[in-house]
């Protein structure tokens, strides 16, 4: 594989980075997902698109609240086409970020 990134160099990217580890700069989780990536070829994975609608159903809200939460920021939100205003769509991720429950919010 092209990207496949030996052994080696991700030991070379580990001791370079970690002073930026060690300060905070970056975290060691975005460190390995950064290294996975490079492993993987530096695709990232598609991620599902879903419709105001669909958000709606899964966290029990109205559409109105979701274009209201996506406007503010607490959803992530993509436009397909531009100018199309029935074009825009949720993140999965962004509804199971709000699903999903944090260790400190369970704490």
């Amino acid at each position: 594989m092209l990207h496949e990134t030996t052994p080696n160099i991700s030991d070379i990217i580990r001791t370079f980075t970690a002073p930026a580890v060690a300060t905070g700069a970056i975290t060691q989780s975005e460190l390995d997902n950064a290294i996975a990536l490079l492993n993987d070829g530096g695709e990232p994975k598609r991620e599902r698109l879903i419709t105001y609608t669909e958000a709606a159903e899964q966290l029990g809200l109205s559409t109105k609240t979701i274009k209201r939460m996506a406007d503010s920021g607490e959803l992530i939100t993509k436009r397909l086409r531009a100018g199309c205003a029935k074009s825009i769509r949720v993140f999965q991720s962004s509804i199971d970020a709000i699903l999903t429950p944090t260790s400190e919010e369970a704490a």
